[in-house]
């Protein structure tokens, strides 16, 4: 079953969803730490001060609320690419997107990430792409047929 269901994904697709979202995110994380640890800059400071600031910044619940927020928006923007991009089979295609964020997200987790914020992730990163394969299925750009677009 799970091999015939794999045979329809469209996986240039999903890699293509992947790829965006993957420089969105670390776009997003780059503006995000600029802009909450700005604060923590001061003239002068070496190598050592910026890297001990970027580790406080980054531990911040604030911080990681607002990561939170933009991979969430960015998880769902990928279920989207992949269904929308795919042209059928919305849902597999955007859950083929969220277990392929799955397994990037168990090999290149960050091991200094709080518990909570790591178990939000692995729970919410399918149901969230799958709420923007749904998005794709509601705006017609992704049929419900059985087979993907080539």
């Amino acid at each position: 079953m799970l091999m015939q269901l794999l045979r329809h994904v469209h996986y240039k697709s999903v890699g293509m969803a992947m790829m965006v979202t993957l420089l969105l995110d670390g776009l997003s994380g780059i503006l995000l730490t600029l802009f909450m640890g700005r604060k923590a800059l001061t003239p002068g400071a070496d190598h050592a001060d910026l890297q001990q600031a970027f580790e406080a910044v980054v531990q911040e619940p604030s911080y990681l609320g607002a990561s939170l927020l933009l991979g969430s928006a960015t998880t769902v923007l990928g279920g989207y690419l992949a269904a929308r991009m795919a042209g059928r089979l919305p849902y597999l295609n955007a859950a083929a997107y969220g277990a392929l964020g799955l397994i990037l997200m168990v090999l290149m987790g960050s091991p200094d990430s709080p518990w909570w914020f790591t178990l939000l992730g692995l729970l919410s990163t399918v149901p969230l792409a799958l709420v923007g394969g749904h998005a794709a299925k509601r705006q017609g750009g992704a049929a419900g047929g059985s087979a993907p677009r080539a």
